[in-house]
């Protein structure tokens, strides 16, 4: 059999293979909203069974097709794309056979996975969800007969059962079924409740939220499918928007005649109360009509941006004006707009000024130009709003090609997609960036401008980056890199530099060499910036791409401290980057000024025995893993909290789950000792289900906002009356109540 680190996942896409050179919208993290967004990629499946996924010339993954027999599967979230990978082995019909597993960010996803008989899914699978990332960490679980899903399937998030039904001897949904909404994340818990008929939704649908700072489930809409014709919407409904988070709660209220839009629809914005905010009319065919006033795509409660004009069958016709508040202004502004087409094309024309994709309340940002036929022509101007003078000054543009295609030519300065203080200016050749492009930095006031980076692409017009670069970090404009590219590849030496806020020079933090062969692998010895914090680092070696022998983990406090060791161990010599041996790891994800580690010991890349939670030399917690290699904890456990050095959990785990009870403690300070707060029962069958009566932390519980929930469990589900408590001064703050 052939051992592969297959990249293909079940969190994207479906298409068979086929040659094509294509371009995809993907979900990103606006992190600044804290919103899902969407960014482009550009995916090449070549004739040698090669994909390729790339965005601005760089390339993001290389991966090769081995299954043919199953479609394949594209990813559809950026992260994926980076982060994720499945691991398991072919047979010689390249069909996949046995045990498969799954990888995050080079390290294994515990207890994901499933097994493959002759390329077919059968038996019990842990998977990710379709969208699963970061901030949407949700797995489904449930069983498969010849790769169809068949029975009792959950949804299973934080621990906790949030959703999932059944499915019949067809792979059909059907009874009752509590669904995710596609674009679920810790900022948006959207969940549909309600009854399926082979695989249509039938009766009565029910749309809830939780937010993730009260956790308060609330109802925030539904309606009725009706009986006779399933899957059609009737009647009053309340939906949800497209973009629907913590800091976007923006609904929908109106009338559905089989499942068209009809009548007047009430545009609701929940923000310091529940108001009308937009809103207009639809005719009998589900077109919108008339005088509308929409919201804008990327509405938030800091970015409140609204549209006004005119609909002819569902198109904007006629002038529409683009109006914007801040948040606590009582009165929308005029900053934007202009003409569409009158003949119901929704075509734009003539003068228009256009509001930037990341517009808000602190990138201001507008471009002003013309358009011909729906597509930019001649000059455009990039402006931003100056918050002294309240006007908007220009700081950027280029120009159109006039054939009236809409593409990008000549010299231009384009914006950061993070930081209206970072510009790139360079040339455009038929819309792909060509030759040298240098990264500026200004100042606020934009009186003091500096060039800070930049290099070259390839002069034949494929936007790829060739030669030496300086470029900043996708995620941080406080993180650089330098070395030089060959066709969109890094090759050679790289260095990671980085930038104090206070400051504008960058120093190296890291870096190391990639192969000169052109395939963007590390070798030799490497210091990599941490991906979540840029306030760990690790030193060592790699082998094609792979983490071999001693690594060692450094930590700083403060951005001006000198990195110290604070951990490490040994990966093993043959290449397959398996931890070996003791090892002393930093928590996932740990940020900032926690010190915590875990101290123990690998066997085949699966922790074993003892481990081991110390903080500040101190052990705070810890328990034991199983000695079969399996990784699975077992026995009496402290746990440390993700997010909080200063909350552990107390309980027994048997094979991995955890059971019976398990106690909340918290302390104020590290010389205090740890005080009971809360805590509850699991089942005890191992489906680490809450039962019972349980006093829980909210996720922001801190030394001055000690709140807690106290309520009860029925089979994973909280039920009745929650009050909320703050236990600093003991006091009830509300009460929620949950649908038994």
């Amino acid at each position: 059999m052939n051992f592969q680190t297959q990249n293909k996942q079940v969190c994207c896409e479906s298409m068979r293979w086929t040659q094509c050179n294509k371009e995809h919208y993907v979900y990103c993290w606006d992190k600044i909203r804290k919103q899902l967004d969407k960014t482009q990629i550009l995916i090449t499946i070549a004739q040698d069974g090669q994909i390729l996924y790339l965005q601005n010339g760089v390339k993001l993954r290389n991966e090769i097709i081995q299954d043919n027999f199953r479609s394949q599967e594209i990813y559809t979230n950026m992260e994926q794309i980076q982060y994720f990978h499945w691991q398991g082995e072919y047979e010689k019909n390249q069909r996949k056979i046995g045990q498969w597993t799954a990888n995050w960010n080079g390290k294994v996803m515990n207890k994901v996975g499933g097994y493959f008989d002759n390329g077919l899914k059968q038996g019990l699978w842990v998977q990710p969800i379709k969208n699963y990332w970061s901030q949407a960490q949700v797995y489904e679980i449930g069983e498969y007969y010849n790769d169809q899903k068949r029975g009792k399937w959950i949804y299973i998030y934080n621990d906790c059962l949030i959703g999932g039904g059944l499915y019949n001897q067809q792979a059909q949904k059907k009874g009752k079924w509590v669904d995710l909404s596609e674009e679920f994340n810790d900022f948006s818990q959207v969940t549909y409740s309600g009854e399926y008929k082979k695989d249509q939704k039938v009766g009565r649908w029910d749309i809830l939220y939780r937010n993730q700072t009260t956790q308060e489930l609330k109802l925030i809409g539904g309606g009725l499918y009706y009986q006779g014709f399933m899957g059609i919407k009737q009647g009053r409904w309340i939906e949800q928007s497209e973009g629907f988070s913590e800091y976007s709660q923006v609904t929908y209220n109106g009338i559905y005649k089989n499942s068209k839009k009809f009548s007047k629809w009430d545009t609701y914005m929940n923000f310091f109360g529940n108001h009308i905010i937009g809103g207009g009319s639809y005719n009998k065919e589900g077109q919108k009509i008339r005088k509308w006033k929409d919201l804008n795509e990327k509405f938030h409660n800091y970015s409140q941006v609204i549209n006004v004009g005119q609909y002819k069958n569902g198109n904007k016709a006629g002038r529409w004006d683009i109006l914007y508040r801040k948040q606590k202004q009582k009165k929308f502004k005029q900053i934007g707009g202009g003409f569409y087409d009158e003949g119901g094309k929704e075509t734009k024309q003539g003068r228009w000024i256009d509001l930037s994709v990341k517009f808000y309340y602190n990138s201001e940002i507008t471009y002003d130009g013309q358009y011909q036929e729906g597509k930019k022509v001649g000059v455009w101007d990039i402006l931003s709003l100056d918050h002294f003078s309240d006007q908007f000054k220009k700081i950027g543009g280029g120009s159109y090609d006039y054939l009236g295609d809409g593409i990008k030519i000549g010299k231009w300065i384009d914006l950061n997609q993070f930081s209206q203080q970072i510009t790139y200016s360079g040339e455009y050749q038929k819309g792909k960036k060509v030759g040298r492009w240098d990264i500026f930095t200004q100042n606020f006031n934009g009186k003091e401008i500096k060039q800070i980076g930049g290099g070259l692409y390839d002069p034949e017009g494929d936007e790829i980056k060739i030669g030496k670069w300086f470029t900043l970090d996708e995620a941080s404009n406080q993180i650089a890199y330098h070395g030089e590219y060959q066709k969109g590849q890094k090759v050679g030496r790289w260095d990671c530099l980085f930038s104090r806020q206070d400051e504008q020079e960058f120093k190296q933090i890291g870096g190391g060499s990639y192969d000169d062969e052109g395939y963007g692998i590390k070798i030799g010895k490497w210091i990599d910036l941490d991906v979540f914090s840029k306030y760990i680092i690790y030193s060592g070696e790699y082998q094609q791409g792979k983490k071999v022998g001693k690594w060692d983990i450094l930590f700083r406090v403060y951005s001006s401290d000198p990195f110290e060791q604070i951990g490490g161990g040994l990966y093993d010599e043959n290449g397959y980057e398996i931890k070996q041996g003791k090892w002393i790891e930093l928590q996932e994800g740990q940020q900032y000024t926690s010190k915590a580690t875990y101290n123990g010991e690998y066997k085949n890349g699966k922790k074993v025995g003892r481990w081991d939670i110390v903080l500040e030399g101190v052990k705070i917690g810890g328990g034991t893993y199983d000695q079969l290699g399996d990784g699975i904890k077992n026995g009496k456990w402290f746990d440390l909290d993700e997010n909080s050095k200063y909350i552990t959990y107390s309980g027994e785990y048997q094979k991995g789950k955890k059971v019976g009870r398990w106690d909340i403690l918290f302390r104020e300070h590290y010389s205090y000792p740890f005080l009971e707060i809360g805590g509850g029962l699991y089942d005890d069958g191992g489906s680490e289900i809450k039962l019972g009566k349980w006093i829980e932390q909210s996720k922001q519980f801190w030394i001055n906002s000690q709140i807690t929930f106290n309520g009860e469990y029925k089979n994973g589900y909280k039920v009745g009356i929650w009050v909320e408590m703050d236990i600093k001064i003991k006091k009830k703050r509300d009460e929620i109540n949950y649908a038994n």
